[in-house]
């Protein structure tokens, strides 16, 4: 019982939550409003990969990896924040029409702040001649159309990396023409959609660039290949220009046949539209004059992030991050090769003599069937035959080896010791060591150790250890260890399950069940994630992540229930744990400790900070404690209070820690604060065993002095619980009552203080 009084709080904290909310009459501004950083230009992107697009079409390796180079550039040298981005990796049509809704409103509330506001879409996947295909479902080019002309912004680019995406320029009367636009230096309100591919092409990705052409090109020219007029800054021509010239000339001789880049342009204005600035580049590579050839520059993880057809006789400037970069050159059949520093904030000078001299590509169809890949392994091309029946023992010995050589082979049953040759199976399979499939599995595969399936499974992966499917899994995964799923769908409703003893991954979509003794990762899930420890989505997560320990999703529209909640992104419901952390919380943390580096929600808990909410040290005086120091955290409306306190005086001399919740209304100059704060006493400044607290109700009412500075008063509600004092504050009672040596009373108090809000960031913008 002792416990139980010494953390109570009082009943009129329920009260607390009636006047924690703006009400009319009190207006409170639009945070941010008078914030000379926020008062011009807001960009924001929503970037999208996809690799699969259904069973039907073969599997692309570099839409998402297209995607983040995308967002990265644009976060690098186009002035976007992490916190306007929304990153998508493999959605279905729901999971993008979502992200546009939640676009919509973050345009919305730039607009209403009186902001110019300019949107940039770009999706890298599977599409035909209706639409995008996203898990083998259609997002329409008129609903695209649609979607884009219906959100609130001055400028929306739309940039489709997918075959046949021309067919949403042709709707609007837009084809193919020469690599030149018309100058566009005076258009800078409207939209301009930009497609890799006219309505009938196959738009195309390579091994050798690690990304679709057209992507790689673009991307390129936003680092400042494209910077024709050398100004440090690529507008939206000089970028469609640099990536049509580049993906022509190097799609001309590829099997699908020369790819077209396409257009629709409705801008009207003032100004040229730019893209990005170099000037906002981490360092920059000069590369002079005596440069001339093709420059391949990739990163410390060997991938390519610029590829430039550099001419001889001027110097061009590309924007990169600081870092070590490998350059090799390229010129009339002769190879250099060296290695380049970038440091922060710098410029480095990439000259011919920085490369030494050394000695002396197959791509597939974006969006295409296996047919029309540009390169597909040999026996993609050989005849199916069925061999109902298979046993495999070691490599070398199978009844489908003799036929594997020259056919594609077919079984219905397959029992196997070590792995097994054939490349289809439709039914059920038995291993006692492993399994390999490199296309479809339909049916059920159960073994000892190890499953993979290089295709689809619609069915039951069952296994002692691990279980593996690189492409939609629609069925039930169960695994004493491991189970790992491209994506899961389940029994042709929608419905899966992964079941696992310690862990469950699937990259992509997992549509509805994980459980797991240990931890779950999904990149992406609609439904439920449920273990015993953590639960990690690197996408966006829509249902409930449950764990005993730890949660982390990129983004969340549901809850995450645990001891430590982590969402990288945007929280759209409740994050309820013992810590909270998220990126940007549409809802509501409940916890010990939360964090959001921005709130337009609420935080319940001791210690609330919010990046847009208010952190407000203050002092002051009460009528059972004289000097107190303090600190308010939390959003806008709802805060903690944390703080000491001291009563040096005669026999009362006690200490004491505070702790409280509160809420905060906004009338400029002055504001309202009603709280209720719970002070643990400590006779002669040391803890001890016995009751004695504190709980007040507050009311502060407070006026600016300063921009900053506050003065502030109001009377208190005070209740003592003490075992070791009998009077506390002016001495006046409302009523009091000894039961045995427990004295309980209900007084009347007042505070007076003074509250410094000072500017960091968006903090304390009233």
């Amino acid at each position: 019982m002792k416990i139980i009084a010494r953390f109570h709080l009082p009943v009129l904290l329920v009260l607390l939550f009636a006047v924690a909310w703006p009400r009319p009459g009190f207006p409170v501004p639009a945070a941010g409003a008078d914030d000379p950083a926020s008062a011009t230009l807001r960009r924001f992107a929503l970037v999208t990969g996809a690799n699969n697009g259904g069973p039907q079409r073969v599997l692309l390796r570099y839409a998402q990896s297209d995607a983040r180079a995308v967002a990265r550039v644009l976060r690098d040298l186009g002035g976007i924040s992490p916190e306007d981005t929304i990153l998508l990796l493999e959605p279905g049509p729901d999971a993008l029409e979502a992200a546009f809704f939640r676009m919509k409103v973050l345009l919305a509330e730039a607009r209403a702040r009186g902001l110019r506001t300019e949107l940039f879409f770009y999706f890298s996947g599977h599409s035909d001649e209706e639409g995008l295909l996203l898990d083998d479902r259609h997002f329409t080019y008129p609903q695209i159309r649609r979607t884009l002309e219906n959100l609130p912004a001055d400028v929306r680019i739309a940039v489709l990396d997918s075959c046949a995406s021309g067919a949403l320029t042709r709707g609007k009367g837009g084809k193919w023409q020469a690599p030149l636009l018309a100058d566009a230096s005076t258009q800078v309100r409207g939209h301009a959609f930009l497609t890799s591919a006219s309505s009938d092409e196959t738009a195309q990705e390579s091994d050798r660039v690690g990304g679709s052409f057209f992507t790689h090109y673009l991307v390129s020219g936003l680092r400042g290949a494209a910077d024709e007029s050398r100004d440090g800054r690529v507008t939206l021509n000089e970028a469609y220009r640099y990536a049509f010239n580049e993906t022509l000339a190097r799609t001309e001789l590829t099997r699908p046949g020369p790819q077209h880049p396409n257009y629709d342009i409705q801008l009207a204005g003032s100004g040229e539209l730019v893209i990005t600035d170099l000037h906002a580049a981490s360092a920059i590579l000069v590369l002079t004059p005596g440069l001339e050839g093709r420059l391949f520059i990739r990163d410390a993880e060997g991938r390519l992030v610029a590829e430039i057809n550099k001419p001889g006789g001027r110097s061009m400037s590309l924007g990169l991050e600081s870092g070590v970069y490998q350059v090799s050159l390229e010129r009339n059949d002769q190879l250099r090769k060296g290695t380049v520093f970038l440091a922060e904030g710098k410029e480095t000078r990439l000259d011919p003599e920085t490369l030494e001299k050394v000695e002396p590509e197959a791509a597939s169809a974006r969006g295409g069937k296996p047919a029309e890949a540009v390169s597909l392994p040999a026996q993609s091309d050989k005849e199916v035959v069925i061999r109902p029946v298979s046993f495999s023992f070691i490599p070398g010995l199978s009844t489908n080896y003799g036929a594997s050589i020259k056919y594609r082979v077919k079984n219905y049953f397959s029992v196997n010791l070590f792995l097994d040759w054939s490349d289809i199976l439709s039914g059920a399979e038995l291993s006692g060591i492993g399994a390999w499939r490199s296309l479809d599995v339909k049916g059920a595969q159960l073994a000892g150790v190890f499953n993979y399936a290089g295709g689809k499974l619609s069915g039951l992966q069952a296994s002692g250890v691990a279980n593996v499917t690189r492409g939609p899994a629609q069925g039930f995964q169960a695994a004493g260890v491991f189970n790992h799923a491209g994506s899961l769908r389940g029994f042709g409703d929608g419905r899966g399950f992964q079941a696992a003893g310690v862990l469950n991954i699937s990259r992509g979509h997992m549509n509805h069940i994980q459980a797991a003794g240990v931890a779950n990762y999904a990149g992406s899930f609609r439904g439920l994630q449920g273990s015993g420890v953590s639960n990690i989505s690197a996408g966006p997560a829509d249902g409930i992540q449950a764990a005993g320990v730890f949660n982390y999703a990129g983004s969340l529209t549901g809850a995450q229930l645990g001891t430590i909640n982590v969402s990288a992104g945007e929280v759209r419901g409740l994050q309820l744990s013992v810590i909270n952390y998220a990126d940007k919380v549409h809802g509501v943390q409940v916890g010990v400790i939360n964090v959001a580096k921005e709130m337009d929600g609420a935080s319940i808990g001791i210690v609330n900070y919010a990046g847009n909410g208010i952190l407000e040290p203050a002092i002051w005086g009460s009528d059972f404690s004289p000097l107190n120091i303090g600190l308010k955290m939390g959003s806008r409306h709802l805060y903690g209070l944390l703080g000491f306190g001291v009563h040096p005086f005669g026999k009362q001399e006690y200490s004491h820690a505070v702790f409280g919740l509160g809420g905060h209304i906004e009338a400029k100059p002055v504001w309202i604060d009603i709280d209720a704060a719970h002070h643990q006493l400590y006779a002669d400044y040391v803890y001890n065993d016995e009751l004695d607290f504190i709980d007040s109700l507050r009311v502060s009412v407070g006026y600016r002095i300063l921009d900053q500075l506050s003065f502030y008063a109001g009377p208190t509600l005070n209740f003592l619980c003490s075992e070791l004092r009998d009077e506390a504050g002016l001495g006046f009672n409302f009523w009091s009552r000894a039961d045995g040596d427990r004295n309980l009373k209900l007084f009347p108090g007042f505070l007076l203080g003074l509250q410094y809000e000072p500017r960091w960031g968006k903090l304390n913008v009233h």
